[in-house]
């Protein structure tokens, strides 16, 4: 027999409902219960719905089937709800990754082994300049500019471990528009669905930081080429620096030298004046020839050091010796006699009235003769 439940029990179970819901909410944020969780909350809920009262044991077995029917009703009940909870959470997570995955800064692709684009977001296609729908099952090579064409697919070839993640500067070439710098960085993963392994791409935009890195390389260059310019006139202005060094060396040598053959100069002359001096004192001192030319002889010997010396007296075209001093002796000398005609040499040291050194005795036509 059936009796109503009283406003005790529906209290009671209405209490115990709002602490199930309060339950099954944080259950759905923690996940979906077991199975046995789920019975036990239904044999709780159903008490608080009908009291069975039993007369026999026949009536006892209809109401424990009625009861355990009622108890799966509402396990399915509440699977449901959880499911439909759990759709309605997978449902939000999938927008909200969609919205992150379309929308984001960089372009998404997933690329088979075979180079085709299996999926991308918005942004890649619009850094690629087409249509979202046009990117599936397109060669990516397709994109890449030509001259950087090798550069991927050795990549590629090099990307064989999966988690492992490459990077990679190159240009793409969108349709109807001006290759760009891109980086792309890139990794191979199996796919969610099928487990078959994706490269999975992602790529931006680097056209700024290449404008930066050439503005650095050329003003790196300029610098360089002008501390090599510096370098090259610092060398040259050293290298003339010691030229210059070199030549004031050679010039206060030569003027040195030039001093010193000035005061070797002074000294002879110095000495000549003091013999002529001597010798103007001496004949002052003397009317006799004879010493006057001796005296004469011995100082001139100390100006110049002779081997012979003569003083010869002209008369007319005619030389001859009066004085001599040197190896021969004076009988031997006493009757030499020179003309002018045959000896250039004597005739303009008398023109000009100066002593003449002569070097060598041979090369004197006349004087080799008459000596």
């Amino acid at each position: 027999m059936w009796s109503e439940p009283t406003d005790e029990q529906n209290a009671r179970a209405s209490q115990e409902r709002a602490q199930e819901v309060g339950r099954a909410e944080s259950t759905v944020k923690s996940g979906i219960p077991s199975d046995s969780e789920l019975r036990a909350r239904a044999e709780r809920l159903i008490q608080g719905k009908t009291t069975l009262l039993a007369d026999d044991s026949s009536v006892d077995a209809v109401l424990a089937l009625t009861h355990e029917l009622q108890v799966h009703q509402i396990e399915l009940e509440l699977q449901n709800e959880e499911l439909r909870r759990a759709q309605l959470d997978l449902m939000v997570s999938a927008e909200r990754y969609a919205d992150l995955y379309d929308f984001a800064p960089v372009g998404y692709l997933s690329v088979d082994p075979d180079g085709r684009i299996v999926k991308g977001n918005l942004t890649a296609a619009k850094l690629l300049g087409v249509e979202r729908r046009a990117l599936n099952h397109a060669h990516f090579s397709r994109f890449i500019f030509q001259d950087d064409a090798a550069l991927f697919h050795l990549l590629r070839r090099r990307l064989v471990e999966p988690s492992e993640t490459q990077t990679l500067d190159l240009r793409l070439h969108p349709r109807a528009a001006e290759p760009f710098w891109a980086r792309l960085e890139i990794i191979l993963r199996p796919d969610a669905v099928d487990g078959a392994l994706l490269y999975q791409i992602a790529f931006s935009r680097i056209e700024e930081q290449k404008r930066a890195e050439q503005l650095l390389r050329r003003m790196n260059d300029e610098l360089e080429e002008r501390v090599a310019q510096r370098t090259n006139q610092l060398t040259r202005s050293n290298r003339e620096l010691v030229d210059e060094i070199a030549r004031r060396e050679e010039a206060e040598a030569a003027l040195r030298e030039r001093e010193e053959t000035l005061e070797m100069r002074v000294r002879e002359r110095t000495a000549e004046l003091g013999s002529l001096l001597a010798v103007s004192q001496e004949i002052n001192s003397t009317l006799e020839i004879d010493a006057i030319l001796e005296t004469v002889l011995d100082h001139l010997g100390r100006v110049i050091n002779y081997t012979g010396c003569g003083i010869f007296m002209l008369h007319g075209a005619l030389l001859t010796l009066v004085a001599y001093r040197g190896p021969l002796a004076l009988a031997d000398v006493a009757e030499w006699q020179l003309t002018l005609d045959p000896s250039p040499l004597l005739r303009e040291t008398l023109a000009h009235r100066r002593p003449v050194v002569v070097a060598d005795m041979a090369a004197e036509h006349g004087l080799a003769a008459a000596w």
